[in-house]
């Protein structure tokens, strides 16, 4: 189904490539694991992610132009965030807001 629409599936794959993809993704949808930290802190474009739950951590830790924290459910403000990042970030669109 998945490759019908267009879209590549990794599966099966050596971690080290896994990696690889999840860094250069045009938008890195990410999760509680120290493994997509690792690519969000590669990742130059989109990173969706919840915000962090250990009482150490804090979301600056990724050093991403574009990070964009979400909870169980996408709002407004979060679909918008992601909406403008893939414009400028994936798409090249000139939005006209410096």
């Amino acid at each position: 189904m998945y490759r019908q629409l267009g879209y590549q599936l990794h599966l099966d794959g050596a971690a080290i490539d896994d990696l690889v993809h999840l860094s250069k993704a045009d938008v890195l949808i990410r999760h509680q694991s120290s493994f997509s930290m690792a690519a969000a802190f590669l990742n130059p474009k989109c990173i969706l992610s919840p915000p962090y739950k250990c009482k150490t951590c804090v979301n600056e830790e990724i050093p991403a132009v574009h990070l964009i924290l979400y909870d169980d459910e996408l709002s407004n403000q979060t679909t918008t965030a992601l909406r403008h990042c893939v414009e400028t970030e994936v798409l090249k669109v000139d939005t006209g807001s410096t």
